[in-house]
C-alpha cells in the first residue's frame, strides 16, 4: 500500500506515524472531507483550494493533488477501481509500421526498371533547375 493512501479504519481517525516512518494514514472519511472542502473553496473562489486545505488540514499539497487526480478514477468511496496504466499500449513496442511515403501519380517505383528510374530522375532534376531559376528571379525582384 502506498504512502498517504486512504485506508479503511474503524476508528475514523488518523493513525499515528509508525516506527518505519511510513507517514500518516488517512481514512476514507478524512479524504472525502478534504476533497469536499477543496471543491467548496474552489466553487466560491475559483482557485486555491488545495493550498488552503494543505495549510488547514496539515496534509502535503502533493498528497492532496494525488487524491484529486485519483478522485474520478479511484475514489475514496471505491478503492477497488484502479486507474488506467500508463505507457505504451500492448503490442506497440518495437512494432514495425507500414511505410507512409506517398508517391506522385505516374511515378516509377524503385527497382522496377533502372532505365525508367534514371529517366524519371532526369525529369525531376530539370524541374528542380527550372524552379531554382524562378526562385532566383523572384528573390532578385525583392
Amino acid at each position: 500500500m502506498s504512502e498517504n493512501q486512504p485506508t479503511e479504519e474503524k476508528s475514523g481517525g488518523t493513525a499515528p506515524a509508525n516506527e518505519n516512518n511510513r507517514g500518516k494514514r488517512y481514512s476514507k472519511a478524512e479524504v472525502s472531507e478534504i476533497i469536499a472542502f477543496i471543491n467548496d473553496h474552489n466553487t466560491k473562489n475559483k482557485r486555491g483550494g488545495q493550498k488552503v486545505a494543505s495549510e488547514k488540514f496539515g496534509v502535503s499539497a502533493v498528497t492532496i493533488s494525488r487524491w484529486m487526480n485519483l478522485d474520478g478514477k479511484k475514489s475514496a468511496d471505491n478503492p477497488s477501481k484502479k486507474p488506467a496504466k500508463r505507457g505504451r499500449k500492448p503490442g506497440t513496442k518495437n512494432a514495425r509500421k507500414k511505410s507512409t511515403v506517398s508517391r506522385a501519380k505516374g511515378s516509377v517505383t524503385a527497382g522496377k526498371d533502372p532505365a525508367a528510374t534514371l529517366a524519371r530522375l532526369g525529369q525531376i532534376y530539370q524541374q528542380i533547375e527550372a524552379l531554382q531559376t524562378e526562385y532566383d528571379a523572384l528573390k532578385k525582384s525583392l
